[in-house]
């Protein structure tokens, strides 16, 4: 992911950061992003500047992309961090989507520690 995201960032000139949550719902031997929690989330990115938005990817969401595996869901996310949280398609092309999708600026994209 950090490769892909330096990548993009040279090719877009839009500053992308890769921010790793660490999976304490489940554990930190778990490093499945869909496994993620909205309290993870939380937790561990509340009071980081986390520049113009946050991209998720959908696998962290249920099949309506509202909702958390933990009932947290994404309106909540914006609350709480202080930031427009956007939920992507996984694939590559969901984090260009992404980007269309929000103004200029740096952008967090979280993915699960390994």
């Amino acid at each position: 992911m950090q490769e892909f995201v330096a990548r993009l960032t040279l090719r877009t000139e839009v500053e992308l950061n890769v921010v790793a949550v660490e999976n304490r719902f489940f554990g930190p031997s778990v490093n499945v992003t869909g496994l993620l929690t909205g309290a993870d989330l939380i937790a561990q990115l509340k009071g980081k500047d986390l520049g113009e938005a946050l991209l998720l990817p959908d696998v962290v969401t249920r099949d309506d992309r509202l909702m958390m595996l933990d009932d947290i869901d994404i309106m909540q996310l914006e609350l709480e961090l202080k930031v427009p949280v956007v939920v992507v398609d996984s694939s590559p092309w969901g984090i260009l989507e992404g980007l269309e999708q929000i103004a200029d600026g740096p952008v967090e994209v979280v993915h699960c520690q390994s």
